[in-house]
């Protein structure tokens, strides 16, 4: 496991959200999250990227992959996510310091490409599952772990409300992006289960 800052790298630190993320995420982990990061990470195979690793959350359930790229802006994020790597990876793991909008990779390089909880950070989440699905092979999947302006009128008024202030003191999360519209645009949808405001699903890359 390497940790290697990328020059070009969006320069996001946010060394106070890093320190107290994996704390602020633990009621929801033990209600619900491990069990969607379990299905999702799970189900990537072969060379595989994480699209915003984080923390590294997901780094235990990587069971079928044969080694993982993981990509984060902050630094302050890779250095936690560096910890848990030594504790719990299942396979050969390298952290890299990258934005998600300007992957450091060759065209076709993975046969997964995972995404959770990082399209509502990224600042150009059009930008970074246009980069997902170029480093992509043809014939791979990504699978996602997201949440979405909820359908339902009031609670995505509600999600409007609160995203400016909420933005502010999370890191840049925006509770109100409409991520799997994003996702469509690049990859046709082939499996999506929601709950709430989150879904989890697997996408194929759209022909080129």
């Amino acid at each position: 496991m390497v940790a290697v800052p990328t020059r070009g790298a969006s320069l996001t630190e946010h060394r106070v959200v890093a320190a107290f993320y994996d704390a602020f995420m633990w009621p929801q982990e033990v209600l619900f999250l491990r069990r969607q990061r379990a299905r999702t990470a799970g189900a990537a195979v072969g060379r595989v990227l994480e699209i915003g690793v984080g923390t590294g959350l997901n780094v235990p359930y990587y069971k079928q992959a044969d080694a993982l790229v993981g990509v984060d802006p902050d630094p302050h994020m890779l250095e936690h996510a560096e910890r848990r790597v030594a504790e719990v990876a299942p396979c050969p793991v390298e952290l890299i310091e990258a934005s998600a909008e300007s992957l450091p990779f060759e065209a076709h390089e993975f046969d997964t490409v995972v995404c959770t909880l990082s399209l509502c950070t990224i600042p150009d989440p059009q930008a970074a599952v246009r980069e997902a699905r170029r480093v992509l092979r043809d014939d791979g999947r990504l699978v996602f772990l997201e949440h979405v302006r909820s359908e339902k009128r009031w609670l995505g008024r509600l999600q409007d409300v609160a995203t400016p202030p909420w933005k502010h003191v999370s890191g840049g999360c925006h509770w109100n992006r409409r991520s799997v519209e994003t996702i469509e645009r690049q990859f046709e949808l082939e499996h999506l289960f929601a709950k709430g405001v989150f879904v989890q699903g697997s996408a194929r890359p759209r022909a080129t």
